[in-house]
């Protein structure tokens, strides 16, 4: 059997029923549907019936789904990234807001979308990731990003000195108000 987890974006009543959509197509294909515990929220409080979903924290180890759904724009896939973590779980993203860059599936498409997934039928775009190491671990195990890290000053009254280092070797120490550090995904990159 087929397991997906889902994360979205807060969604109003009028977005029901395209949920509902996405849910009843998945159930008839036999996918057990895991659900982010915060989006899971949401249709508790909304007129969306009891799919039988399992819910999932950030910070769960999910190695056990095969395909992630996130439901919303890129900021909720860059969300969405947190859940997955280190386990390398693909990513499909639905855009349900005006304007996506790595969300591309729009809502017409997603029946199709979702049997060309079940069917093997797709490729992967791999992308980087960053992942922070200070002292204090200051992100516990949320310490990656996909687009990228931006690390400023305390307080206004001094520089920051940062030192990079890449796979383990010094890149260079820097001095400044404000660095940012993207991926070829960031916005910035």
């Amino acid at each position: 059997m087929t397991r997906i987890g889902i994360h979205g974006k807060d969604f109003q009543n009028k977005s029901s029923r395209f949920l509902e959509k996405v849910l009843d197509h998945l159930k008839k294909k036999q996918v057990e549907i895991w659900v982010s515990s915060k989006f899971l929220k949401q249709f508790k409080s909304s007129r969306i019936q009891d799919y039988q979903l399992k819910s999932f924290d950030q910070g769960d180890h999910l190695n056990q789904l095969d395909f992630f759904l996130s439901l919303g724009g890129d900021g909720t896939l860059l969300e969405s990234v947190t859940y997955i973590g280190k386990a390398e779980t693909p990513i499909l993203g639905i855009n349900t807001g005006r304007l996506g860059f790595l969300a591309t599936i729009s809502r017409e498409d997603v029946e199709k979308s979702f049997d060309e997934l079940l069917n093997s039928n797709f490729t992967i775009d791999s992308r980087s990731l960053l992942r922070l190491v200070s002292t204090p671990k200051l992100f516990g195990s949320l310490n990656f990003a996909l687009n990228d890290f931006t690390i400023m000053k305390k307080d206004t009254s001094s520089m920051i000195t940062v030192h990079v280092h890449v796979d383990g070797e010094l890149l260079n120490s820097y001095w400044s108000d404000v660095i940012i550090v993207s991926t070829p995904t960031g916005s910035t990159g």
